[in-house]
């Protein structure tokens, strides 16, 4: 710490009565200051020296976006102005910082499974649970153990991992493998799928006699994120989503988490399709209009409002950290809560990621399309919806364990009107008559129920 008393000239003049004493500046930068409080010190804090935004933003090394290479993946972050990463940590209010990971696309049959120790990954179900394409997205590793072997596969080289709801175990592997020096960390994945054609089990017991179609790979989403002091994980938007159609093995079995170097003894490799390097913006500061359906009618707003279902409530609030929670509570039927954004064209649009907090309820995101491009989506009674006009909209993913990512591989569903299922990738594709690259886009985000309660609170939007 550096002392400002020793700055201060001496001789007559430089007294301090009722001002606060300054002591002098931390390795954070912050000035320590002392006031007298019934002749009693009090020390406290001013003038954070950087924001996390300066302490993050650009201290991402990675493949370039398009970048196709082999099966291994390999990543660093180095926080800027020379800090460690416990010094970075702290001006974003974290203690350390680590990677979260999700299997954001996966095709079937997969020989991938997750131990579900306790039901942590799925109550439902006692004991393993296969890892198909319906369980997409989930944690990498999976809550509750993380993998498990396949039928066929030794038990003894899938331990479990309790890493969740990061990628390294914070208690462990973090510092000890993956913290160069205190000032970087880094990150590796080779995942490696033998159900893959030519994959060393396709077609064997442990891809249930079956072989992934022509073409298939696995889809992943990584994230630099904080550590809480609680051990829950902020997942910041510095967010890499790749594929990998490595179908060889890394250390000697078909693995998603590893630490280990592929084998080489396969064909495939890793795709970079989309990067976003700068931290969330809070909800708040993206919205257009927030919106409620409370059962007979979908109305839009400028500013938060609530509405009455029945003998229940629809709500919205933007809190102090401009996050947004979202609340719907003993709704006898159909409501839905959320508020939308303008997101350019659909040809600018590569995906976006969503943070929710803790304990939120799932989110969920649906596409607007101005069609007829007249520069509003649908018709409007005032703010009351009247129609679509000519414009359409399509649902789309929810998130997971608080992360919502939405990238080209990303399925949406029931497109109103004319129906059909498509990815980003297709809309942009053309497959749909009258929308195409062209078309200006807005994306609504919100939780819906048949009936009940939802409560969510998203903190942060990055990417649109």
């Amino acid at each position: 710490m550096l002392d400002l008393n020793n700055l201060v000239p001496a001789g007559p003049g430089w007294t301090s009565s009722d001002a606060p004493i300054p002591q002098g500046i931390n390795d954070l930068g912050q000035m320590v200051l002392t006031e007298m409080i019934n002749f009693q010190p009090l020390a406290f804090l001013i003038s954070p020296k950087y924001s996390c935004q300066q302490v993050v933003n650009g201290g991402w090394t990675h493949p370039p976006l398009g970048y196709f290479g082999n099966a291994n993946l390999d990543m660093s972050f180095t926080p800027n102005f020379n800090l460690t990463l416990l010094q970075a940590a702290q001006y974003c209010g974290f203690v350390n910082f680590d990677w979260v990971q999700q299997v954001t696309y996966q095709v079937d049959p997969s020989e991938f499974w997750a131990w579900n120790i306790g039901g942590a990954f799925d109550p439902t179900v006692t004991g393993t649970v296969n890892l198909t394409s319906k369980r997409t997205p989930y944690s990498d590793p999976p809550p509750g153990g993380g993998y498990a072997p396949a039928p066929g596969n030794d038990p003894s080289q899938f331990p479990p991992d309790y890493s969740y709801p990061f990628y390294y175990d914070i208690a462990g592997e973090l510092v000890a493998d993956h913290e160069i020096g205190g000032y970087t960390l880094t990150f590796h994945d080779a995942p490696a799928d033998g159900c893959l054609p030519g994959g060393f089990h396709a077609g064997k017991v442990q891809c249930n006699y079956g072989t992934e179609p022509a073409g298939s790979y696995g889809g992943y989403a990584t994230n630099l994120a904080g550590v809480n002091s609680d051990g829950t994980a902020t997942v910041l938007s510095t967010a890499l989503t790749w594929t990998s159609n490595y179908n060889g093995t890394t250390g000697g079995i078909h693995v998603k988490k590893t630490n280990l170097p592929a084998d080489g003894n396969g064909t495939g490799g890793i795709t970079i399709t989309s990067v976003q390097e700068n931290l969330y913006v809070a909800a708040a500061q993206v919205v257009n209009y927030y919106s409620i359906n409370d059962g007979t009618q979908f109305t839009r707003s400028l500013v938060p409002k609530s509405a009455i279902t029945g003998n229940g409530t629809v709500s919205q609030m933007i809190n102090a950290d401009n996050s947004v929670t979202l609340t719907i509570s003993n709704s006898p039927g159909y409501a839905d809560c959320g508020f939308y954004f303008r997101a350019g064209t659909l040809g600018d649009f590569n995906g976006l990621q969503i943070a929710t907090s803790a304990g939120s309820d799932p989110v969920s995101v649906n596409i607007w399309f101005d069609v007829d491009n007249n520069g509003e989506f649908f018709t409007w009674n005032g703010n009351v919806l009247s129609g679509l006009g000519n414009d359409a909209y399509i649902l789309g993913p929810s998130s997971v364990q608080n992360v919502l990512n939405v990238d080209a591989n990303s399925n949406f569903n029931s497109l109103i009107p004319g129906g059909g299922n498509y990815t980003l990738d297709q809309l942009k594709s053309g497959a749909v008559a009258g929308i195409t690259n062209a078309t200006n886009i807005a994306i609504w985000v919100g939780i819906a129920t048949d009936g009940g309660s939802l409560n969510a609170t998203i903190n942060a939007v990055a990417g649109p």
